[in-house]
């Protein structure tokens, strides 16, 4: 038919999902951009992959342009928009991997003020130690988006919440990861109680109680995180665990996997390698080929340990609601967990159901405790005082003000805007008080325990600390 053109297919051999594509300025290849910041090099006329430019340091790839010069890429990954060289893979914009960078989703903060842990856009988990000269340390990173950050109140212990499906266990003496804990779904919310005992964790289908004294590094040796299968290539990757996403990002779906610390994996598919002396964390060097490609390549990614198996000491699934926060009452024992749509469960520590409270309307995004033994809930009609006795929920606050994060102690709630106001409402009362402007957004909010003193996420990538002047 007059007017057509002829749809040229380019393959690459996997299953990838590509967000972005673009022609070098000679017309000569083509460049995919996929979802975790790799660039997919196509030969025009070949139509195949000619090579992979790894994404590591970059993530969620939205857009790529090539500059007319040629040579060189425009990238926005994330927050950050930043250049590659399309021969090396460099991006000499990308800030150290060593060096916080922000923006922070979520924080958490010690009783004593002398903690802060926050996570980052990119699963990165940081600690700060506010007071003194040390720089912030980087623990480590999660696979996915992290949803929750909790600080035991005694300092020595922090967990962060994921959607890789695990909650991880932070030691912030030694800076190490001390466990994690495999979930069946996406991790949405992660709480310790206020005395220290209990640390309660939702993913979408299950709430779960675990005594901190009972927690436990798994047992046995360190795995690599790769789902493999067998096909008519060889052994070839399925995906990464989705813990790994991030450490996993340079080993593509459907590569074929030829060795491992240099041990050849046989046609016959035998993937027995000796590993003696390997722990988690150490790096294993991994000879991959993409289907297509010229020439295998070597990738090193570290080896992960085994979730722990310490088991809950309360558990509630098959919920009525997803879960997608949760926080502990002061008084230690009992759980609030927040659902999508207008529902909040109420569990009790060693009792088997739990209550279900309507919120009418509510489409609660926040939940805190409040004084006298209420919650205190935000969503799209603004900050509602929740009496659980006899669930009736009233206006309280700001009306109509839309809150980027909420926090409640025995004496007072603190409400945080997401335009970057501060207010505090003290025990009694029903009307804020202006605390501070931080005259810029505002993403996460902790607060401590006493409700003296908390740390702001702002979206200038900024934490601040802040106290209350007596």
């Amino acid at each position: 038919m007059q007017g057509e053109e002829e749809a040229t297919a380019y393959t690459a051999g996997d299953a990838r999902t590509y967000t972005a594509v673009a022609v070098s300025s000679a017309g000569q290849e083509v460049l995919a951009l996929d979802a975790g910041g790799t660039i997919s090099v196509f030969d025009a006329a070949g139509k195949t992959v000619s090579r992979r430019l790894d994404g590591k340091g970059r993530s969620r790839g939205r857009a790529i342009v090539v500059l007319p010069a040629g040579g060189t890429a425009v990238v926005a990954c994330g927050p950050r928009i930043v250049r590659v060289d399309l021969t090396t893979g460099a991006s000499p914009d990308l800030p150290d991997q060593d060096s916080p960078h922000g923006p922070f989703v979520a924080v958490g903060i010690s009783a004593d003020a002398k903690r802060v842990v926050a996570a980052d856009l990119e699963g990165g988990v940081w600690l700060w130690s506010p007071g003194t000269e040390g720089p912030p340390r980087r623990l480590g990173a999660h696979g996915a988006d992290v949803t929750g950050v909790a600080v035991h109140p005694a300092g020595a212990l922090a967990a962060t919440a994921s959607r890789d499906h695990t909650i991880r266990v932070w030691d912030l003496e030694t800076g190490r990861e001390r466990l994690y804990f495999s979930l069946t779904d996406e991790g949405a919310g992660v709480t310790f109680s206020a005395d220290g005992t209990n640390l309660a964790a939702v993913d979408r289908i299950s709430t779960m109680v675990w005594r901190v004294d009972a927690l436990i590094p798994g047992a046995g040796d360190p795995f690599l995180a790769l789902s493999l299968a067998r096909n008519e290539r060889g052994i070839v990757v399925q995906s990464a665990l989705p813990m790994a996403a991030h450490a996993y990002s340079a080993i593509l779906p459907g590569d074929r996997v030829l060795s491992i610390e240099g041990q050849a994996i046989g046609s016959d598919g035998n993937v027995q390698i000796d590993l003696a002396g390997k722990k988690a964390g150490d790096p294993v060097t991994v000879e991959v080929q993409s289907e297509g490609a010229a020439a295998p390549r070597q990738v090193q990614v570290p080896l992960f340990a085994p979730s722990s198996t310490a088991r809950p000491v309360q558990e509630w699934t098959q919920l009525d609601l997803t879960p997608r926060a949760c926080v502990f009452d002061p008084d230690g024992r009992t759980l609030w967990t927040l659902g999508e749509g207008d529902r909040m469960d109420r569990y009790v520590l060693g009792e088997v159901g739990r209550r279900h409270i309507a919120l009418n309307g509510a489409s609660a995004e926040l939940v805190a405790p409040a004084p006298g033994g209420r919650v205190l809930v935000s969503g799209r009609i603004g900050p509602l005082l929740l009496d659980s006795a006899t669930q009736s929920a009233v206006p309280f606050g700001l009306p109509g003000s839309r809150l980027a994060s909420i926090a409640g102690t025995a004496e007072r709630v603190w409400l945080l805007t997401d335009d970057g106001l501060l207010c505090s409402v003290p025990s009694g009362k029903e009307a804020p008080d202006a605390e501070a402007s931080f005259q810029v957004g505002a993403l996460a909010m902790a607060v401590v325990s006493k409700g003296d003193a908390g740390v702001v996420a702002l979206a200038d990538h900024r934490l601040v600390l802040w106290r209350v002047v007596p």
